[in-house]
């Protein structure tokens, strides 16, 4: 059990990242640790306060029957324990520095929402061409909507 977050959506990433490089990520970030950043990038390590592992995985997509036809796309993994994927914020923002490091000039389209087991987690992900993340956090508000008055005393 323990606490679960879904997450839906996806970004799009152009021009389509080559093959090694998403071959190299997706390899790395099944190893489970963020260690194993560190390891493989040692000059770019992700952040010590990043926890648990990365879900987030790159696909490539080709001939598609919508534009992009040809594209890379950056979303949670298939299969496995996603909906326990801790610091899916903070792994985004390092997948992001590390695809824009080494593919200067892509462009990102989509977005990514979130919705967690407590009702005021909530909010939307979007990447901004550069490789700027936007967190945005849902908000509950409550407007009163109708008033009922009290009865009258008999």
């Amino acid at each position: 059990m323990g606490y679960e977050t879904s997450i839906s959506g996806e970004f799009e990433i152009t021009p389509k990242l080559p093959d090694a490089f998403v071959e190299k990520f997706n390899r790395v970030a099944d190893m489970t640790n963020p260690g194993s950043f560190a390891e493989e990038y040692p000059a770019d390590p992700p952040p010590d306060r990043i926890e648990g592992w990365c879900a987030w995985r790159l696909k490539q997509t080709t001939g598609a029957p919508w534009p992009p036809y040809e594209c890379t796309r950056l979303s949670i993994g298939d299969g496995g324990d996603y909906g326990k994927f801790y610091g899916f914020e903070d792994w985004l923002v390092y997948a992001v520095r590390r695809i824009v490091r080494e593919n200067p000039g892509v462009k990102f389209a989509g977005g990514v929402t979130w919705d967690g087991d407590d009702s005021q987690d909530y909010g939307q992900l979007e990447v901004r061409d550069g490789g700027e993340v936007i967190v945005s956090h849902g908000e509950v508000t409550y407007k009163e909507y109708e008033r009922h008055p009290a009865p009258e005393a008999a």
